[in-house]
């Protein structure tokens, strides 16, 4: 990597943490049943969405943290800012998800993102040895431990550790969770895998393409294989694209989707209205994330105590908040170079630089 990478931020990859988070609030607000003619079409996506920019999100992240293991050159400061700054995403999202909102991913970044750095600092092939230790995991996880999914989700449609039962909350954050530690630590692996490549270069680049071109294709060959051929109930079990437990062809598909976005966003130019905004929005992903929580799912809460909002108000209030955070945003970014959340974040953690105005490298 070349000192001046190290050093500054890569437009591709804020663009990419922009469309996740982006989509992650559509998925969130817009509901996946429901709606006639026009709203079909959006409630339809929400479907279509289902775990795909969650995994670009953490395959960002693994990029993003391997940036800064790249940056940090002592191991034991290093350590020091990992249990600082993710220590305080724990326990924001422990707050999040007891007192607002259940939603596990700002805790699972919280444990999944330390763990990359460190097994990153060990180097590329201790990377690629944890991202094989996952993938074969997933086999015995679903055939061996599934009396405790039976167990843990409820009819409810919630997890038994959303309550902070002891037990079954260290089930949800490791095995069987909506983001569990095993597998989902093989995305963010696959994140810090890929910037040890240059994808400035077009030939790795095409490369990195037809392999995850070709994890989504064994992945799509796997599901039709358990939809079409008479299987034995097990090996037709783990064949099957399943969020919870997190199959495998759910993570050759997702992430091989995640990391063929990645890639084609990597080299893009922040020329352009457009490009220029997604950075931005990805530069205050976490703000965006909180935000729309905070505002709109609460606000549509009170309404709807249940959850149970139409599809066009869902996609109305998408629109609303869309529109609305994007202009804030484009304001926020002609003095500062980070989201309002990610400087307090940096400074609440122990920052080791001061917020950077804009002009500065960020």
């Amino acid at each position: 990597m070349t000192e001046v990478r190290t050093r500054s931020r890569i437009g591709g990859l804020d663009a990419a943490r922009g469309v996740a988070v982006i989509a992650m609030i559509y998925v969130h607000l817009v509901p996946a049943d429901g709606g006639v003619g026009i709203s079909k079409v959006f409630t339809t996506l929400v479907t279509l969405f289902e775990g795909k920019f969650a995994a670009l999100f953490f395959v960002v992240a693994g990029v993003a943290s391997a940036l800064q293991v790249k940056r940090q050159v002592d191991t034991k400061t290093l350590c020091k800012q990992l249990f600082r700054r993710y220590g305080l995403l724990a326990i924001v999202g422990v707050v999040m998800h007891r007192l607002v909102w259940s939603t596990e991913v700002l805790l699972a970044l919280a444990l999944i993102i330390p763990i990359t750095s460190l097994v990153a600092r060990r180097g590329s092939a201790s990377l690629l040895v944890t991202i094989f230790a996952m993938v074969i995991s997933i086999p015995f996880i679903s055939l061996q431990l599934s009396s405790w999914f039976e167990a843990d989700w409820l009819n409810s449609g919630s997890h038994a550790g959303d309550g902070f039962n002891c037990i079954a909350t260290l089930r949800m954050l490791t095995i069987n969770g909506s983001y569990p530690v095993v597998p989902w630590l093989a995305l963010s692996c696959t994140g810090a895998y890929l910037y040890s490549f240059d994808l400035n270069d077009k030939l790795t680049r095409f490369r990195t393409l037809c392999c995850a071109a070709l994890a989504v294709a064994i992945g799509c060959g796997a599901v039709m294989c358990a939809e079409r051929v008479a299987l034995p109930l097990n090996l037709a079990r783990l064949l099957q694209c399943t969020w919870t437990p997190t199959s495998l062809p759910f993570l050759l598909i997702n992430g091989g989707i995640a990391t063929i976005m990645l890639v084609s966003l990597w080299h893009l130019t922040m020329e352009r209205w457009p490009a220029r905004m997604l950075a931005q929005c990805g530069k205050a992903s976490l703000t965006h994330y909180m935000l729309h929580i905070l505002v709109i799912a609460l606000l549509l809460r009170h309404y709807y105590p249940d959850e149970s909002w139409g599809a066009n108000v869902g996609i109305l209030a998408y629109v609303i908040y869309i529109v609305t955070g994007l202009w804030l945003t484009s304001i926020w970014f002609r003095r500062f170079n980070e989201g309002p959340l990610e400087i307090l974040w940096r400074w609440a953690s122990g920052p080791k630089r001061k917020s950077v105005p804009k002009g500065s490298s960020g």
